[in-house]
């Protein structure tokens, strides 16, 4: 999420600033379910980035739905996409 240009500080202090109405326009465009209005209003970052996580593994796996792919059986990878690890490293 890019901010105006001399704006000094963590994006979700911005966000906090913004009224319920421009946040329901504002997040989705950028991977955030609308339910992440609360955990701005109450400061929680980590929930903020967890939500944001599952929205757009929700999302990838909606798309996959539409072309025919088979989304993988486990939610996510243990590592980093460009890590060493192997397709089996999978958290469930």
């Amino acid at each position: 999420m890019f901010l105006d240009r001399g704006h000094v500080g963590q994006a979700i202090t911005a966000l906090a600033e913004l009224t319920d109405e421009e946040l329901t326009v504002l997040l989705p465009t950028h991977g955030f379910s609308l339910n992440s209005i609360d955990l701005i209003r109450n400061n929680d970052r980590a929930g903020l980035i967890e939500g944001r996580q599952r929205s757009l593994i929700e999302g990838e796996r909606e798309f996959m739905k539409t072309r025919d792919i088979a989304p993988p059986t486990r939610q996510m990878a243990v590592s980093i996409a460009d890590s060493d690890g192997s397709d089996d490293d999978y958290a469930e």
